[in-house]
C-alpha cells in the first residue's frame, strides 16, 4: 500500500484526514457525533476531500437542518406537556450487581416531581441535540467557502522528540512531563474522573443515610449531580460543606481533583 502523501478536509466531519493513493479519497476514520447522523466510521470515509467536491458536504448539511427542526419541534412537545420521556427517577436507589444505582420506572409510574426532572432533562438534552447540529451545520459551510477549490496540504513528518511521561501529583495539583499523545492526556483525565465518581458517591451514601425529613431540596440537588467533575463549582464545595457536616475531607478530595484536572488539560 502507497503511503499517503496529502490531507485534506472530510466533507462530513470536517477534520483533516489522510487522501489515500492511488484513488485519492479520504481514508477510513471514524469521528461519532451526538447528533447522530453518523456512527462508527465516518460517512466522509471513501469519498473526495471538501478541497475538491462538496455535494456530500451539502448533502449533509441538509440532513443535519432537518435533524435540528425535528428536535426543536420536540422540544415544544415536551414544553406543551404532548410527549414526554418512556422512563424517569423515582428518587430512590437501588442496590445492583455493580452498587447503588438510581431506580428508573416508566414515566407515569414515577412520582410528579421527579416527572417533571426528567422532561427538563429531556428538553435540555433535546435542545442540545439541536444546537450542536446546527453548529456542526455551520462549521461546515464555513469550511467549505474556505477550503473548496484550494490544494490539498502535503504531509510534512516531524522529527521525534523525547517527551517524559507525565505523572500526576492529584494532591499538589500538578503535573510533571508532558503528554505525547492525546490518548494519554485523555487517559489521566478518565481516571481523575472515576476518582470524583467516587468522592461524589461517599456524598450520595451521607444523603442516602439521612431521613426523609433530612433531605432538603439543597441536599437533594448535591444527591444527583454535578455528575462529571467539570461542573464542580466553588459554589457545590459551600453548599456540601453546609449542608453535609462531617463532608470536609470528601470536598477536599473533590477540590484536588478540580486542580488535578485543570493541571492534565494545561499539561
Amino acid at each position: 500500500m502507497q503511503k499517503s502523501t496529502h490531507q485534506a478536509h472530510c466533507q462530513v466531519c470536517g477534520r483533516i484526514q489522510a487522501v489515500m493513493l492511488p484513488s485519492g479519497l479520504l481514508a477510513k476514520h471514524g469521528y461519532t457525533v451526538t447528533f447522530g447522523f453518523f456512527q462508527g466510521t465516518c460517512a466522509g470515509s471513501d469519498h473526495l476531500p471538501l478541497e475538491q467536491e462538496r455535494v456530500l458536504c451539502l448533502d449533509t448539511c441538509i440532513s443535519l437542518m432537518e435533524y435540528a427542526r425535528l428536535h426543536r419541534e420536540q422540544v415544544k412537545a415536551l414544553q406543551a406537556g404532548t410527549a414526554h420521556p418512556s422512563t424517569a427517577k423515582t428518587g430512590r436507589s437501588v442496590k445492583g450487581p455493580k452498587g447503588w444505582a438510581d431506580e428508573v420506572v416508566a414515566f407515569e409510574l414515577a412520582p410528579a416531581d421527579m416527572q417533571k426532572r426528567a422532561v427538563d432533562a429531556a428538553i435540555w438534552n433535546t435542545e442540545l441535540q439541536a444546537t450542536q447540529a446546527e453548529a456542526h451545520r455551520m462549521m461546515l459551510t464555513t469550511l467549505a467557502a474556505r477550503v473548496h477549490g484550494q490544494p490539498l496540504t502535503p504531509i510534512v513528518k516531524a522529527a521525534k522528540v523525547a517527551v517524559v511521561a507525565p505523572t500526576v501529583d492529584v494532591a499538589a495539583g500538578k503535573v510533571t512531563g508532558q503528554y505525547a499523545t492525546k490518548a494519554a492526556r485523555k487517559a489521566d483525565l478518565d481516571r481523575l474522573s472515576r476518582e470524583y465518581e467516587k468522592a461524589h458517591h461517599d456524598l450520595q451514601k451521607m444523603y442516602l443515610a439521612m431521613s426523609n425529613a433530612e433531605r432538603t431540596e439543597e441536599r437533594t440537588e448535591l444527591y444527583y449531580g454535578p455528575n462529571q467533575l467539570n461542573n464542580w463549582r466553588p459554589r457545590h464545595s459551600e453548599a456540601a460543606r453546609r449542608y453535609f457536616p462531617g463532608s470536609d475531607a470528601i470536598v477536599a478530595r473533590i477540590e484536588a481533583l478540580v486542580q488535578a484536572r485543570e493541571a492534565v488539560k494545561n499539561a
